[in-house]
């Protein structure tokens, strides 16, 4: 109905009281029909951070229209969101067998590749390809599945294979050779990259580049990036630490200074710029961090280790007087320990990649003491 489609079109624009109020509106007046339901349920879960709530407005469309498969499926991703897994199977074979779709058994494969069932996640991305052939995430899910049992050649073929239907894949290939520590290769593919994608291929190709220590052409790279995005947190985040890597601190005090100035505080990473400033402190954004949604918490938790480690690794902490090595040591240990092995799916995974890369430089610095 119209009202729920309107719904769903405030809901895409984040105006999250417009899109409950037309939800509501459809709930009452087509009673029988369950997609007001599923607005509530995705403002209660992408929006609100409150699952649980989520899973009931998903349940009372299900209960409506038992043979709704975009509600079995939503509930699905709610469930596996709170990394209650084999809810989440449960209710993916369910939408899955209603209606076969190749982003159900995208999510199960993930799932049973996160539970290291190769076999059976194979089996489900396999099935997703055949449903939607070019669907990206088929293919990265499944050289996800390589990479975790250190199969490079097989999972890096994968991508290969797909890279002429899907050049985003480049992205992939590059994340992929940089997770291995295969830099010089990671940046060939940053730099296609950015045929498709000139912003995000900057950054992806300084966090390159920061991984591989060449730290004034990251510089260069978060600056081109910043070009694009001059609002980007993470990016901003990232080039005032590496303009420190490069003996700048002053410029870097003063371009984070001036970011802060005019940065409205709408994500939870705000915390951490107003950490480098010496406003706060690491109590703070762990606080911030935190999230009813499971996964989600862990990835900005990871994401919050990570900018503590650098803090004290670096001293970019305003109020603080020395660094701290085995400080930073313990926060990027945090950081590898909030989230496994697989956790590549995120589109923050390069948290994690540069925390390991700082742990191995500061295990050779532990071993020439």
């Amino acid at each position: 109905d119209s009202y729920s489609d309107l719904g769903y079109a405030y809901f895409w624009l984040g105006k999250d009281l417009e899109a409950l109020e037309w939800a509501s509106k459809s709930i009452s007046l087509f009673p029988s029909n369950p997609s007001g339901y599923g607005v509530r349920g995705r403002v209660y879960r992408d929006h609100y951070h409150k699952p649980a709530d989520a899973m009931r407005e998903f349940q009372k469309a299900i209960a409506l229209d038992p043979n709704a498969a975009w509600a079995h499926y939503q509930l699905g991703v709610t469930h596996e969101m709170q990394e209650e897994f084999e809810r989440a199977i449960d209710e993916y074979e369910k939408a899955d067998a209603i209606y076969p779709h190749a982003i159900a058994n995208m999510s199960m494969g993930d799932i049973f590749r996160r539970k290291g069932e190769f076999d059976r996640a194979i089996e489900k991305l396999r099935k997703a390809m055949e449903l939607t052939p070019n669907h990206p995430f088929s293919y990265v899910i499944l050289a996800e599945v390589y990479r975790d049992q250190n199969k490079h050649k097989e999972g890096l073929q994968v991508l290969r294979e797909a890279l002429s239907a899907i050049p985003l894949l480049h992205y992939n290939l590059g994340d992929y050779h940089r997770s291995i520590g295969e830099y010089k290769k990671a940046e060939e593919y940053f730099e296609k990259y950015k045929e498709t994608d000139r912003s995000d291929g900057h950054l992806e190709s300084g966090i390159n580049y920061d991984a591989a220590g060449e730290f004034e052409r990251a510089v260069s790279e978060y600056e081109a990036f910043l070009g694009f995005r001059p609002e980007d947190p993470h990016g901003m985040l990232l080039y005032f630490i590496t303009l420190n890597r490069t003996g700048k601190p002053r410029e870097a005090v003063n371009k984070l200074t001036k970011f802060i100035s005019t940065y409205e505080d709408t994500t939870w990473i705000a915390p951490v710029l107003h950490l480098y400033v010496g406003d706060i402190d690491a109590s703070d954004v762990l606080a911030a961090a935190e999230l009813p949604n499971s996964q989600k918490a862990k990835e900005q938790k990871c994401e919050a280790y990570y900018y503590l480690g650098m803090a004290n690794l670096l001293n970019l902490q305003l109020k603080s007087t020395t660094p701290d090595s085995a400080k930073a040591k313990d926060y990027f240990e945090k950081c590898l320990g909030t989230v496994d092995e697989y956790w590549t799916y995120s589109n923050k995974y390069f948290y994690y990649q540069l925390a390991k890369v700082e742990l191995q430089r500061l295990g050779n610095e532990f071993n020439k003491r």
